[in-house]
């Protein structure tokens, strides 16, 4: 009888040794290795088609297939020479990146997918720093913030690159607050910004049309921030988790004139949300008005909305949001 649960214990043992080499086996059995997973082009021109062959080898001990190669974006593509690999074998992925249309430092990948177990899917990357033929200088116009009412100008200058002579076509902005126009003369932009623009953050940009096969078309970035007369402070309000049964719940924001020389008055005030409502205080010494925010939990629920106050004599109106959360407890 002893003899007989030995015999069984040892069948045991030598059962999971088997099940366990057999795993181990079928756990190496392919195994995709790269000779490197990153290439660098260095600078190149605008419009350049640049390709790169990535080596890539079977160090497994069974079949290696490479199942699919999915690219980051439409200018990248990728490509292997061969979809399944024997032991030892190699083959290269040709990862290709149409440069037209980018400028500056680009990081594109692609994604290689295999039946290797414990890698199944490795990314490879690409880089280049993209020169075009003519762009602008700088190459994104960031402008901060212009008061309401006043607008702005800029000149842009162009810069081509060494040895390369490019003529402007066409110099235009989609923005119907942006005028974008070349002056031959001078070889500049002229860039202005509508004195009507509306309170807020502008991200916009205008577009340079050339006559070099290289760099077409360029869109310079534009960005900047038409501010009113006052400044409000915070300009947005964060309740945060509220319980139901707190009751109102207040916070206040200031505003304040940019030219403290110069009286406001606040015209109206008011809450998209009925369940915040909004109240002017008295003016503080420095000339400031506070305004109180009350919230009013009343049922479990998400709130979030605006605020719109309008000073007496401005066109414009400004906007604060806020947000909150109702909790039963």
């Amino acid at each position: 009888m002893a003899l007989n649960i030995i015999l069984l214990s040892v069948t045991r043992v030598i059962f999971k040794i088997t099940c366990l080499l057999l795993f181990i086996q079928t756990a190496i059995a392919q195994e995709i290795r790269f000779t490197k997973v990153d290439h660098d082009f260095g600078d190149v021109m605008q419009g350049e088609k640049l390709t790169h062959d990535f080596v890539v080898e079977n160090s497994g001990t069974g079949d290696l297939v490479i199942r699919k190669i999915s690219a980051s974006c439409g200018c990248t593509a990728g490509i292997a020479e061969s979809a399944i690999l024997k032991p030892g074998d190699q083959t290269k992925i040709k990862v290709s990146f149409n440069t037209a249309g980018f400028i500056g430092e680009k990081l594109k990948t692609v994604r290689a997918y295999s039946n290797d177990a414990a890698n199944s899917s490795q990314v490879l990357m690409v880089r280049a720093n993209v020169l075009p033929e003519i762009t602008t200088d700088p190459d994104r116009i960031d402008l901060n913030e212009i008061v309401v009412g006043q607008g702005a100008k800029v000149q842009v200058s162009l810069r081509r690159h060494a040895g390369v002579e490019v003529g402007v076509k066409e110099v235009f902005s989609k923005n119907e607050f942006i005028t974008a126009s070349y002056v031959k003369q001078t070889d500049k932009i002229k860039l202005e910004i509508d004195p009507k623009t509306p309170i807020g953050k502008v991200r916009s940009r205008f577009t340079i049309k050339s006559d070099s096969e290289r760099s077409p078309v360029i869109n310079v970035p534009v960005n900047f921030e038409v501010v009113g007369n006052l400044k409000i402070e915070p300009d947005s309000l964060n309740f945060g988790r509220v319980l139901k049964s707190a009751g109102r719940l207040s916070k206040t924001f200031k505003v304040i004139s940019r030219d403290r020389t110069k009286e406001f008055e606040i015209e109206y005030v008011k809450s998209d949300n009925k369940r915040v409502r909004v109240s002017e205080l008295p003016k503080d010494s420095t000339g400031a008005i506070a305004v109180q925010v009350d919230l009013f939990p009343e049922s479990v629920e998400v709130i979030r909305g605006l605020i719109t106050l309008k000073a007496r004599g401005e066109e414009s109106e400004y906007k604060i949001s806020f947000f909150g959360y109702v909790d039963e407890r």
